[in-house]
């Protein structure tokens, strides 16, 4: 998008979730300077059990602070 200068004015940042399914999400990103989009990313994260060595189901209370987050209608 745009390069970012290192100056005293903060960043921007926004961050927000999609796609919350049984054992994963996404997690966008982003970046503004001085007011102009500088960059965008997004993640997709699988929840993970090191004890079990294997990805893992959401449980409720994740799901329910995820849709806190989310950029879609509840539902």
């Amino acid at each position: 998008k745009r390069s970012v200068v290192y100056d005293r004015d903060p960043l921007e940042v926004q961050v927000w979730v999609s796609g919350v399914r049984a054992a994963a999400f996404t997690c966008h990103y982003e970046l503004f300077n001085h007011g102009q989009l500088a960059v965008t990313g997004s993640t997709l994260l699988v929840p993970f059990d090191f004890g079990l060595n294997r990805p893992r189901r959401l449980t409720a209370e994740e799901k329910e602070f995820l849709a806190r987050w989310s950029d879609e209608p509840a539902g």
